[in-house]
């Protein structure tokens, strides 16, 4: 698949995300119909050609880069259907990784801090750019644990919506 042959076949709209068909290629689709189904499997929407399926947020990538992305597309909030091409960009896995909402569990709302136990304090941890887990250490305020999870994120030139762990 390339820029020219995915813009013979669909339309895409930046303001919406969404594609449409220029073609009809069989009975079922019809010019101007929107292209693709969301996948429930996971949860993106995604886009047959040519028998072929694509994810509809690489296609967006390729329709308006002129290149299929040579690496993760990374929701930037965190919608898996929202394919505008303001709320996609090309990232590494551990990039994307770190683009992740607060766990169900995260009881401080604080992603990286956590109270521990068996301590009776607050603990701050993150992931280094290697992907190690760094202990940042453990804080009698809370306080003192976001703090230091911040400064760290500093450190580690985290994205700003980016969490890690």
């Amino acid at each position: 698949m390339n820029q020219n042959e995915l813009k013979d076949a669909l339309h895409y709209s930046e303001e919406t995300g969404i594609f449409t068909w220029k073609v009809s290629n069989n009975n079922r689709i019809k010019i101007g119909d929107k292209a693709g189904y969301k996948s429930k499997r996971s949860g993106y929407t995604q886009i047959k050609i040519n028998r072929k399926l694509y994810a509809a947020h690489r296609l967006v990538w390729l329709y308006v880069n002129g290149v299929l992305p040579t690496k993760e597309i990374d929701h930037i909030d965190h919608v898996r259907t929202n394919n505008c091409i303001s709320n996609l960009r090309e990232v590494t896995r551990q990039e994307n990784g770190r683009n992740t909402k607060i766990r169900s569990d995260n009881h401080s709302g604080i992603t990286g801090v956590s109270w521990n136990k068996q301590t009776f304090r607050w603990q701050a941890r993150i992931h280094d750019l290697a992907g190690q887990d760094k202990h940042l250490g453990y804080f009698i305020s809370f306080e003192d644990a976001r703090k230091t999870r911040s400064e760290a994120e500093a450190e580690y030139n985290y994205h700003e919506n980016h969490g890690g762990v």
